[in-house]
């Protein structure tokens, strides 16, 4: 009897530790980047707001359908914008074995960026991005009315 229980004991802690270096595994595997198939870039200046917003809306392939999509990474090398959309294979062996399609859109930080064209770049596909100048308030387009001759 005592040997049963000391063998279920060895079992669960065996199970546990293996659990456990599963989990290290996947943190440990290195990212890669996607592919990226499709990219279409687009921006406005949100109604009300004297601020620009744009994203990048992706389609394309991670190495497999348990792959976790990391945040995207964004720089900027002069009129470019580089988003470098990561991801963390499942484990070892899906790398590029069973490719698994997803989309995503993606903001792009654009604040600092004056009005002009710029080109972003995800993962090697480009498109480009205009900043256009930003629209009047609409309080200050209409012109306050006429003052009433002899009125203070």
């Amino acid at each position: 009897m005592k040997a049963a229980a000391t063998s279920v004991l060895l079992v669960v802690v065996a199970a546990v530790s293996l659990s456990g270096c599963k989990s290290l595994l996947k943190k440990d595997l290195p990212t890669q980047k996607v592919r990226i198939e499709n990219l279409v870039v687009s921006g406005q200046y949100p109604e009300g707001r004297d601020h620009f917003v744009a994203w990048a809306m992706i389609t394309g392939y991670k190495s497999g359908p348990d792959a976790e999509l990391l945040p995207p990474h964004q720089w900027r090398d002069g009129f470019r914008v580089h988003l470098d959309q990561l991801e963390r294979p499942a484990d070892a062996d899906d790398l590029n074995r069973s490719l698994t399609p997803f989309n995503r859109s993606l903001p792009i930080d654009v604040s600092g960026l004056r009005p002009g064209f710029y080109i972003v770049n995800v993962n090697g596909s480009e498109k480009r991005l205009e900043i256009p100048e930003a629209p009047e308030p609409i309080e200050s387009a209409v012109a306050p009315p006429a003052a009433v001759a002899g009125e203070p």
